[in-house]
């Protein structure tokens, strides 16, 4: 009869495994926080809405749905807008607070939230809009020239 032993694990074999879960560990780790100089710049959505964004915190917005900022009506607006400002949730959602100057389309001025998501951002918004997924409005940053 053939008699098994087990081996105790030596400390190189240890270290090894424990490297090995580290480094997989980190691999799967991806930061997906933004600074104020990742926002900066156009942002544009398939369906031709636009925000660009500038260093010193004021921003400007052609074609947006007027959907996107809880209305029921749904026209084109275009402008400038007070400020934006770049926040974090304490579970680490960020998202853009942008205040917009007085808009005539909805009688008032506001506020809303742009969500970022990775690479991209996003209206949450109720009303059916053309360049929408879902009930989400995206925007992809434009490369520079």
């Amino acid at each position: 009869m053939t008699r098994f032993q087990i081996r105790r694990p030596t400390v190189e074999r240890l270290l090894l495994l424990w490297a090995v879960i580290a480094v997989s560990s980190l691999a799967g780790c991806e930061s997906t926080t933004i600074i104020n100089k990742d926002i900066i710049g156009t942002w544009v959505n398939e369906s031709g809405a636009e925000i660009r964004f500038e260093a010193n915190g004021r921003f400007s917005y052609r074609n947006l749905p007027t959907a996107i900022l809880d209305e029921q009506k749904n026209v084109l607006i275009s402008g400038n807008g007070d400020y934006w400002n770049l926040q974090s949730e304490d579970y680490g959602q960020q998202y853009i607070s942008l205040h917009f100057f007085w808009i005539d389309a909805i009688k008032e001025r506001t506020e809303h939230r742009l969500d970022v998501d990775g690479d991209r951002l996003y209206f949450a918004f109720a009303w059916n809009i053309e360049g929408a997924i879902g009930d989400r409005f995206y925007f992809e940053k434009k490369p520079e020239k």
